[in-house]
Formats: structure tokens, sequence, C-alpha cells
């Protein structure tokens, strides 16, 4: 089977659900590119980066809390825009 990582490990792209980098290379990198409406614009920045020569990562030991809200938006419009 599968098994994650034990120590930072360079990935060709990571989930945007916990994503962190410095906020001066997201801007050199243009940001998100807002011609995806869902759940690719995290993979093409990770193509971004690593096409200008740097490096994605996943960290395994990282950690995140989601604290309180929730999507207002319906899920078949959500399922339909993927």
């Amino acid at each position: 089977g599968l098994t994650l990582p034990t120590e930072p490990t360079a990935m060709p792209t990571v989930s945007g659900a916990c994503f962190a980098m410095r906020r001066t290379a997201f801007l050199e990198m243009g940001g998100f590119d807002e011609g995806y409406f869902l759940h690719v614009e995290d993979i093409d920045l990770c193509w971004r980066v690593r096409r200008a020569g740097g490096e994605v990562v996943f960290a395994p030991d990282a950690e995140a809390v989601h604290v309180g809200g929730t999507s207002r938006t319906s899920p078949l419009k959500v399922e339909f825009h993927k």
C-alpha cells in the first residue's frame, strides 16, 4: 500500500486545502489563476512554481485547524463546476 513520507518531501503538487507559501513568492507567481473556478488552481500554481525553478514540498508534520465557516454554495453547483 501507499505510505506517506515521514519527512518533508518534494512533490509535483500539494493540495490547496492546506497550502502555504511566502506572500512575495505567491505574488511573483501571479497568484492563483482566476480562470479556474474550483479545484485545479492549486495544481496550476504548483506547476508554475516548479517550472520557475522552485520546489513544492509535502510537510507531513504540518497541521491546520479549520475554525468555523461553511460553504453557502449548493453542493450541486459545486459538482456542476467540477
